[in-house]
């Protein structure tokens, strides 16, 4: 007959040798976000906000244009702002040349005290 035995059973697993290390313990689940969340937040920082502060700095720009401001086009175009149509702007280019264009495709505004330096070495108002 055998002999059934009454009592806790030990495992290595739970148990170990007596002096020997225990299992390190897993940290918590969102602490795996950690990480992701500081590298957003870095995006964020560096590249999200700054662009949009740009950008809303450009529209309070095309909101403000008024008649004769002098514009950069995207295109490269210095002209001066004939008037306006909706979304569209006449610009005048220079005394015979005038075109339509639409506001969103104005870069900047241009400075009036900028020079220009022709291949020739010398200096230019505008």
């Amino acid at each position: 007959m055998t002999s059934v035995q009454n009592g806790p059973v030990q495992t290595t697993a739970t148990q170990g040798a007596p002096g020997a290390p225990t299992p390190a313990q897993q940290p918590p689940g969102w602490m795996n976000f950690v990480p992701m969340l500081a590298i957003f937040l870095i995006f964020y920082v560096l590249f999200i906000r700054p662009q949009g502060k740009q950008m809303k700095e450009q529209r309070k720009m095309l909101e403000e244009l008024k008649k004769g401001d002098r514009v950069l086009t995207e295109g490269g175009f210095y002209g001066t702002i004939a008037g306006f149509h909706g979304s569209d702007v006449d610009l005048k280019l220079n005394d015979s040349v005038k075109i339509k264009i639409t506001r969103s495709s104005i870069r900047r505004l241009a400075n009036p005290k900028t020079e220009l330096v022709a291949p020739n070495g010398t200096a230019k108002k505008v």
